[in-house]
């Protein structure tokens, strides 16, 4: 993965305290621990354990990474210009904007890079100047992705970036229950959770802020039998104000529950996919949604398992 951080102006570190406990209170009151304390503290801790020496051979399968489609899920959101090794820049707000070709809508498809990642300290409202102070005092946990094509252009030589929260890797509408099958390559798992047999396999991509959800089924000889996955799309299945899931993320439950009906919790494993951050060891405003939606979803299936990061692309071959 390429990682960018904010560097010259950016990396001067600011000391005053109350700014800097404003921005990053919010990362700091939702460490990864605590989500995964949720799974510690049930009766299911010792099956989980259990259960990672069991999965790391069905998930350790590595899948190239390609140019990613994504859609646009803010109403409005603008791509930048990286200025010398910065996002933010030091200017008024619109610094790095490219004008009208650069503002994008809901709905909007665009090509990004989900391995060339810039994190920075910009983040949405630069046009509040408190908000601006804010980011300049901060430190930078946002992550940027690389746009390849914009208004079907190839954009790639620009050094243009587009913010991770405003977009989703696009998936058209898929009516189907069962994974397709298309010249070899594995099926997705997408918005419509799916199951899978003996025989089969599917991946889970994409994974900026949402959430891969795989839950192993196993039979009466203690072997995977059976498996269900899905794409949670954090930003139209959560809503995070209100820690509520949407109709879209309740439909999502649903399908699944109805995938595993019958079948007796004792005989499932969950595991919870987010994307971790783009510098090791640290967070992101991404990392920090995934992990908020991905517990409501442990707690909401009531079903044993645990929250685990991931590279952003899952796969599973039973």
């Amino acid at each position: 993965m390429i990682t960018y951080t904010d560097k010259a102006q950016e990396n001067k570190a600011i000391t005053q305290q109350r700014l800097h406990d404003i921005a990053n209170s919010r990362a700091q009151a939702h460490p990864l621990n605590a989500y995964q304390e949720i799974a510690n503290n049930s009766p299911a801790a010792k099956q989980l354990k259990a259960y990672k020496a069991m999965a790391a051979s069905c998930h350790s399968q590595t899948v190239q990474r390609k140019p990613v489609a994504a859609e646009v899920v803010w109403d409005v959101t603008h791509v930048v210009t990286e200025m010398n090794e910065s996002l933010l820049g030091n200017g008024d707000f619109d610094e790095g904007e490219i004008g009208a070709e650069g503002e994008l809508t809901a709905g909007q498809i665009i090509t990004i890079d989900d391995e060339d990642v810039f994190v920075s300290r910009r983040g949405p409202n630069q046009e509040n100047p408190t908000v601006r102070r804010l980011d300049q005092a901060s430190k930078p946990t946002k992550e940027w992705y690389r746009v390849l094509t914009l208004n079907d252009k190839d954009v790639r030589t620009q050094n243009l970036y587009v913010r991770a929260e405003t977009i989703h890797p696009y998936q058209q509408e898929d009516e189907t229950d069962s994974p397709k099958e298309e010249s070899g390559r594995t099926p997705e798992a997408g918005a419509k959770p799916i199951k899978i047999k003996k025989g089969e396999s599917f991946t889970i991509k994409g994974l900026i802020d949402c959430v891969g959800v795989i839950i192993e089924i196993t039979g009466e000889d203690f072997n995977i039998c059976a498996a269900v996955g899905g794409h949670f799309v954090t930003p139209t299945m959560y809503n995070r104000s209100a820690g509520t899931f949407t109709d879209k993320g309740k439909m999502f439950i649903a399908q699944i529950n109805e995938l595993i009906q019958g079948i007796s919790k004792d005989d499932l494993q969950a595991v919870f996919y987010i994307k971790r951050p783009a510098v090791k060891g640290g967070t992101s405003d991404a990392w920090v949604e995934a992990g908020e939606a991905a517990a409501a979803l442990l707690k909401a299936l009531n079903i044993p398992g645990g929250i685990q990061e991931s590279s952003g692309v899952e796969m599973i071959r039973i």
